[in-house]
């Protein structure tokens, strides 16, 4: 069965105020806030995200643009949430975020697999996806990067909102190499129970870095409100397991000729029950639109120009 979406039709979520929500036919459902963020993300019963998302406060799932210059991060642009100052618009495929920022206008659109991707016929892997399109406005070459960060949770929702740090603390995080995409990180559920999930979220270009705890991005002397000091650094593809589990993942750097086009993204891929301990074994299960090709413009699908 192909996704589904409830919402308003037409509506832009800027000036409408219209969230909605993407199903498929395997359980995964994807509720985002009016401002394009994720409230409440589930496959089979099981949450992807520890914090969710509000009207009013974002939560630390997200995608970031990054302008660099000589190697060095020099901006940094939430592409999701209430500092976007992006629109949400809802086609019959599911959500489409478009912003502009830096000479960059920026689409991004959430995909849940249906059987046509693939996915289904894995071991019954789940599976969703963040495209993105990148066009230069300028008529000078922009170097960029887009950082993508992940609380999983793999556990049930009333577990993980009852105590996210319980949750958390049983979760495995391992960095995986992947053919033609560098080094994906794949995420075991451990608490106990009747089955230990499993997933794998990548990108679907190159990874040049990657992290596995908020603190990596966080910092420990960070005061409220004030900006993510990780974000404006390379990610340290050092595994560390302190307090609050976080997949994060940034792109090969990408130079976006004048007026051009860039595509680029990522994907996660999810097993209900992996029982063994070996993480890295499953690479088999990432997407298989994304093994058909190590150029995510072969996948992009529902673009509207």
């Amino acid at each position: 069965m192909n996704p589904t979406v409830d919402h308003h039709p037409g509506r832009s979520v800027a000036a409408q105020g219209v969230s909605g929500t993407l199903t498929n036919g395997a359980g995964g459902r994807a509720e985002f806030t009016r401002a394009g963020a994720l409230r409440r993300f589930e496959l089979r019963g099981l949450s992807v995200l520890q914090y969710p998302a509000g009207d009013l406060e974002d939560g630390p799932a997200g995608l970031y643009l990054r302008h660099r210059v000589d190697g060095v991060v020099v901006a940094v642009t939430p592409l999701l949430g209430q500092r976007s100052n992006a629109t949400l618009e809802w086609t019959d495929r599911g959500p489409v975020v478009r912003t502009s920022v830096g000479g960059v206008d920026a689409t991004v659109a959430f995909r849940l697999a249906d059987s046509a991707d693939g996915a289904e016929s894995a071991d019954r892997a789940d599976s969703w996806f963040w495209h993105l399109r990148l066009r230069n406005t300028t008529d000078l070459p922009l170097t960029l990067d887009v950082l993508h960060a992940q609380d999983v949770a793999l556990a049930p929702y009333h577990a993980v909102r009852n105590n996210e740090y319980y949750v958390s603390q049983y979760l495995d995080l391992t960095p995986v190499p992947v053919a033609g995409h560098g080094v994906a990180v794949a995420v075991r559920q451990n608490m106990p129970g009747d089955r230990h999930p499993w997933a794998l979220i990548g990108c679907l270009g190159e990874c040049a870095g990657w992290a596995t705890d908020s603190l990596q991005l966080t910092g420990r002397r960070r005061l409220d409100g004030e900006p993510l000091p990780g974000l404006a650094a390379d990610l340290p593809s050092r595994r560390l397991q302190h307090e609050h589990t976080m997949a994060a993942l940034q792109t090969a750097p990408l130079l976006l000729r004048p007026r051009g086009i860039i595509t680029t993204g990522f994907f996660g891929t999810m097993v209900a029950d992996h029982p063994g301990g070996d993480l890295g074994r499953r690479c088999s299960h990432r997407p298989a639109c994304a093994r058909r090709s190590g150029r995510c413009g072969a996948v992009l699908v529902g673009w509207s120009s």
